[in-house]
């Protein structure tokens, strides 16, 4: 069976992408790109039909966007567009290929007015002490354009130049969960150039782009939910509801 047709068998998700994950930069040479490029794009078209999923549902609670159009399918220029940015980076991973491929941006800041008043902070979350407990940083999934991307790699040419073969650079992808919430805060960052699977993001933790997907997912696209006491458990199980495992 190919990496495609195993990953689409029931339960095997996560046991494909992990086995393809430990291939390293082998999995830019052929014949394995091929196979490992279709999981990556079965992966996110299946991100992107929970992320339409989410969207649809959150409207439908009332939720109240910041963008009109929180949800953006890439543009036929995509291709194009991820040409320009390995051109002065160097390659892209196979899932951020396939991501821009498909999705142009997200963002889903907004309000929804139940969850105003979000209650106290775990004791173990890292804002604790830090920010306003009155208010919900719940840390709405958001990745910014390809264009981005392009500007911040055409603006660290030089610190791109000095770079050894197994170094990389933390290109900001969104906020942090501060900086949605405020005007100032930090990033979450893509380390590229990358030539594997997938690549490290530094998020409220170190994990891979993928990963962090799926963890925002797991809490409907809300991930701050994590760092409180009495997360509306009800209303993130309904935005979550039947989303396809990836």
């Amino acid at each position: 069976m190919s990496l495609l047709q195993r990953y689409l068998e029931p339960g095997q998700q996560l046991a494909v992408y992990y086995e393809i994950l430990e291939l390293g930069d082998a999995v830019s040479k052929e014949p394995v790109r091929v196979e490992a490029l279709e999981v990556a794009r079965e992966s996110v078209r299946r991100v992107y039909h929970n992320l339409r999923l989410l969207q649809a549902r959150l409207t439908e609670a009332g939720y109240v966007f910041v963008r009109n159009a929180p949800l953006v399918a890439a543009a036929d220029d995509s291709v194009q567009q991820l040409e320009r940015l390995e051109e002065p980076l160097g390659p892209l991973p196979l899932v951020l290929r396939a991501w821009f491929e498909t999705i142009a941006e997200v963002d889903l800041r907004g309000s929804l007015a139940d969850w105003s008043d979000p209650g106290p902070f775990r004791a173990t979350s890292p804002l604790q002490g830090i920010v306003e407990e009155a208010v919900p940083y719940t840390d709405p999934l958001c990745v910014g354009p390809l264009n981005d991307l392009v500007e911040q790699a055409n603006g660290r040419m030089a610190e791109l130049a000095e770079l050894e073969p197994d170094e990389g650079l933390l290109f900001a992808f969104a906020g942090d969960v501060v900086a949605k919430q405020e005007a100032s805060g930090g990033i979450y960052g893509l380390l590229l150039p990358c030539s594997d699977f997938d690549t490290d993001v530094e998020v409220h933790r170190p994990t891979t782009f993928l990963d962090y997907l799926r963890e925002s997912l797991a809490w409907g696209g809300f991930l701050g939910w994590a760092n409180y006491q009495h997360p509306p458990v009800d209303r993130l199980e309904q935005l979550r509801r039947d989303f396809q495992p990836f």
